[in-house]
């Protein structure tokens, strides 16, 4: 239920991304450490969109610079990206750029497609990722 100052509004929120997740910190019991969700409504005039934000546990892979690492560095137009090998020495070197142009949104989902391809090299390679 949206309250405003002028009356109730009853909708049907259907989540996507993550719902099991999101269903089961809000069914955690009250005062859970990772119960915190938080919710933003966004208005589009003839549709509503709402977000539900918490924080996501990641097991994240264990890494060491045993293989080398990967570097990158945020622009404001690009990621630049430098890999190493275990003895340190530059064996790729990389840009991806950021098209300013793009909606936020847009800018947002380019952002991070390019994390997931970064962490996915990462993963593979067995290297730590590094970040100015």
């Amino acid at each position: 239920t949206y309250r405003s100052t002028q009356k109730d509004i009853v909708f049907k929120v259907q989540f996507h991304k993550y719902k099991d997740e999101l269903y089961a910190r809000v069914n955690e019991k009250h005062n859970s450490p990772n119960k915190a969700v938080a919710y933003e409504l966004m208005n589009y005039g003839e549709y509503f969109i709402v977000k539900a934000i918490f924080e996501k546990h990641m097991n994240l892979p264990k890494t060491n610079t045993l293989y080398g690492a990967v570097g990158i560095d945020i622009n404001v137009d690009h990621i630049a990206l430098c890999e190493t090998n275990m003895d340190g020495n530059i064996v790729l070197i990389k840009k991806y750029p950021i098209h300013k142009e793009n909606t936020k949104n847009k800018r947002n989902e380019e952002l991070y497609q390019l994390a997931i391809e970064i962490m996915e090299q990462c993963k593979s390679k067995k290297k730590s990722l590094v970040v100015e």
